[in-house]
């Protein structure tokens, strides 16, 4: 922008967020971000979605930022109870799980962009105006990744099976599962986070390992292990490669993409006006 010129949003108010995110570091540092530009206020913060009810009830902000990972009801679960009470209020996940894995179940859940965590703060700004004004915001190669999986194949063994071992058929509630199972949880620990009995989380399991084609609960516990572990924080998680786990049963991906409407008109959050 011409420095001579005015901001976009210097006649009008600041954008109004709300931040939901269950770590006390990430609600101060998005705030202190948000501060400086001076066209942005935070009128609110939560560390868990049950929380961001109860305070959205009273205020609704224009633009929401969820993290995924939550105490309690997970982020997507969130924003999926979200958008049939407030269908307007704009959502953009900032997190550090997998771009290229959690991307496009945000866009499905009813997000309209995702940043990660790893990125520079600098595209906090840009995300934001590109959602106020209506359009999707990932990054590059997430957008590349999006449009790659509508016109491929699904993820296929080495052994020339055809069996999918991506993981992109399970629900979000069976993504929860497999991640906690991944953490070490037992279907107790599961069922208490989740709020549901452990004999839904065996249920879940089992339906687990019949869509990846997995024989016994020793070797999906090995494939939560493997790709929804430690490597669900890197670049690549939720994509096994393409040499290991022999499946037993076929399996198909369901694939879906983003509604788009109208876009509303565009408000500007840039840089702060200059003085006079």
């Amino acid at each position: 922008m011409n420095p001579t010129q005015p901001s976009p949003k210097a006649s009008g108010n600041p954008v109004r967020v709300a931040i939901v995110d269950g770590h006390a570091a990430c609600r101060m540092g998005l705030t202190m971000q948000l501060a400086k530009t001076r066209s942005a206020s935070v009128v609110w913060t939560s560390a868990t979605a049950e929380e961001a009810f109860g305070k959205l009830s009273k205020e609704r902000p224009e633009l929401l930022i969820v993290e995924i990972h939550l105490n309690g009801q997970d982020g997507l679960e969130f924003i999926k109870n979200l958008k049939p009470l407030y269908p307007d209020l704009k959502v953009l996940v900032h997190s550090s799980l997998s771009e290229d894995f959690y991307a496009a179940r945000c866009l499905q859940a009813g997000a309209m962009g995702f940043l990660h965590k790893a990125d520079p703060m600098g595209h906090l700004v840009p995300a934001m105006e590109k959602i106020l004004g209506g359009e999707v915001f990932l990054s590059t190669r997430a957008t590349n990744k999006a449009i790659q999986s509508l016109t491929q194949n699904p993820l296929r063994t080495g052994n020339g099976t055809g069996k999918d071992l991506s993981g992109k058929q399970l629900t979000d509630r069976e993504l929860e599962i497999i991640i906690l199972m991944a953490r070490g949880d037992s279907c107790q620990d599961t069922a208490e986070k989740l709020h549901i009995s452990p004999r839904t989380v065996q249920v879940h399991r089992t339906n687990i390992r019949n869509k990846l084609g997995l024989d016994s609960a020793v070797r999906l516990h090995a494939y939560a292990v493997r790709f929804y572990g430690e490597s669900a924080q890197q670049p690549d998680a939720g994509m096994p490669p393409t040499d290991t786990l022999t499946p037993l049963k076929e399996t198909s991906v369901r694939k879906n993409t983003p509604s788009t409407s109208k876009a509303p008109p565009r408000r500007g959050i840039g840089k702060p006006p200059s003085k006079r």
